[in-house]
């Protein structure tokens, strides 16, 4: 997490939780590799299996000599079905005596080829700056509308289930039925964020937090990390009145809120990577939800460790 980020997250709940997102920022980074090999470990066969497992590999076939500084070749580029996707023509620099991979070989073998396509190096440092700008941005407009869309996506799942809960309570009004107050308010005011708030609290009661209601309150914020991301869950939290958390709860959520694990880091991600590898941004999709799993995972376990130090 950048320094700029945790003055943002130290403005919505206080200076007295500096400390602990400062801690929680470096306990993040090791719990996050940890999840992560624990997720996809090693398989011991380094370099082993195409390359389309884990993303598009580039194989170039050369068409005569590969000591030559401008050998032409055919480049071609493996899409995420496995089909061949060949490339404009492209020129080799620096290429060695080493052998280029004939069909569907590893990328790294040709990875001391540096390849480009005609045309797609700025002639000097005017157009490289001038295509950095228009790539950043495309990327910023692209950013900004993912995140757009998977917030409006939250809000329009939240309408339904609100729309179903006071439909409900309509239909027990209607057939002369009605519900307990709290049952009513409970439906008419149902939303994603509350539902994963239950699946939530007993994981958060696990990692310390040991009343059931603050478990519960604890889980609903986590949640909204989730689905919306962590910038609205510190709001609530520091929107929250004195006494609905104790000093020991709201630094354990503290530990399990900072990180980037959440929906609207996807979409950034699949952005990013769309405007500058389009090929890659499959790969982002698939691995997209095992990174979001890993990254609360990690969120979870410096809250856990966080709450074995803390005073009851």
């Amino acid at each position: 997490v950048a320094g700029t980020i945790l003055a943002a997250y130290a403005s919505f709940i206080g200076e007295e939780a500096v400390p602990f997102l400062l801690a929680a920022a470096f306990m993040s980074a090791p719990g996050g590799i940890l999840m992560a090999k624990i997720m996809m470990p090693d398989d011991g066969a380094s370099g082993s299996g195409r390359d389309n497992d884990i993303g598009t590999a580039a194989v170039a076939r050369a068409r005569g000599k590969a000591n030559s500084m401008t050998e032409a070749t055919r480049v071609v580029m493996y899409d995420e079905n496995g089909q061949e996707v060949e490339l404009p023509q492209a020129r080799i620099s620096a290429v060695g005596p080493a052998s280029l991979v004939e069909g569907g070989g590893k990328a790294d073998e040709v990875a001391a080829a540096e390849t480009f396509e005609e045309g797609q190096r700025p002639a000097n440092i005017i157009e490289a700056a001038a295509q950095g700008t228009q790539t950043g941005v495309k990327l910023a407009v692209a950013v900004g509308a993912m995140v757009m869309v998977f917030v409006a996506l939250v809000a329009l799942a939240n309408g339904m289930l609100s729309g179903i809960g006071g439909g409900i309570v309509n239909l027990a009004d209607g057939m002369g039925a009605p519900l307990a107050p709290a049952a009513a308010e409970w439906l008419s005011t149902i939303s994603f964020q509350k539902l994963l708030g239950y699946l939530f609290a007993p994981v958060m009661f696990l990692i310390g937090i040991s009343d059931w209601e603050q478990a519960q309150i604890a889980g609903g914020l986590f949640g909204t990390k989730i689905v919306l991301n962590e910038f609205v869950a510190f709001i609530d939290l520091g929107a929250m009145q004195a006494g609905e958390l104790t000093a020991r709860s709201r630094a354990i959520i503290t530990f399990a809120l900072c990180g980037f694990a959440n929906f609207s880091s996807i979409a950034i991600q699949m952005a990013v990577t769309g405007g500058l590898a389009p090929n890659q941004r499959p790969v982002i999709a698939k691995l997209g939800l095992k990174a979001l799993a890993a990254g609360s995972l990690a969120n979870l376990m410096s809250a856990a460790l966080a709450s074995l130090f803390l005073p009851l």
